[in-house]
């Protein structure tokens, strides 16, 4: 009674999917840790304008993150729901994935130049809040990726 491959290949793959959706929410929940924290803190330091331009920051980039979260979901299950052949998913399903990351992209540099242009923005405190995601990521990673890695080795044994 040997170990069966395709078996073994399965429960690494639920396995990984759960771990990357822990890590994802963990990501979420510590960038708006991160931004609570740097509002309070800009508050204290900088004052209200401060405070608020981190904010605003702080919702756009975690409003777009969480919109790329859940067009990669729905790539990915249109990938899983073609089998084995990922080359099955067409190629419509590939440049709509790209098209609406780049119209994210040219939405959100459009409402950032109109929020400079229109209202008071501390941009400093705009820059901060939009750094939140990549801090939670670094912040992430180096707290659970070395668990995560080593629990992925220990299951490949």
């Amino acid at each position: 009674m040997g170990i069966n491959p395709e078996n073994l290949r399965r429960k690494v793959e639920r396995f990984v999917v759960k771990e990357d959706q822990t890590l994802i929410q963990a990501v979420i929940l510590t960038s708006w840790l991160i931004v609570i924290v740097f509002i309070l803190a800009g508050w204290y330091v900088q004052g209200e304008q401060f405070a608020l331009s981190t904010l605003i920051g702080g919702i756009l980039v975690n409003g777009s993150f969480l919109l790329l979260k859940k067009d990669i979901e729905q790539l990915l299950n249109k990938v899983s729901m073609a089998g084995i052949s990922p080359d099955s998913v067409s190629r419509a399903e590939k440049i709509r994935f790209f098209i609406k990351f780049h119209a994210r992209l040219v939405v959100f540099g459009l409402l950032l130049i109109a929020l400079v242009a229109k209202c008071p923005v501390n941009l400093v405190g705009l820059a901060l809040g939009m750094a939140t995601v990549v801090l939670s990521v670094v912040v992430v990673v180096l707290s659970k990726g070395k668990k995560l890695y080593s629990k992925l080795r220990l299951r490949s044994v």
